[in-house]
């Protein structure tokens, strides 16, 4: 599974929600405490806050 961050700063930063929610994986998920899930990461992917000019809101 890839992180969160690697699939925002690809190309989910400048799609709509729809295409977003396939991206993700629900039957994928894993309960973790806190120190293991901060553990897991990112890996060497940092989380880049923006969007693009395509993006759309979860609304829209």
């Amino acid at each position: 599974m890839r992180p969160v961050a690697w699939h925002w700063n690809g190309y989910g930063y400048n799609t709509d929600q729809a295409t977003r929610y396939e991206w993700y994986d629900s039957t994928d998920l894993e309960v973790l405490c806190g120190p293991c899930n901060s553990s897991k990461g990112a890996g060497d992917t940092e989380y880049e806050p923006t969007v693009g000019a395509s993006f759309l809101g979860w609304r829209e």
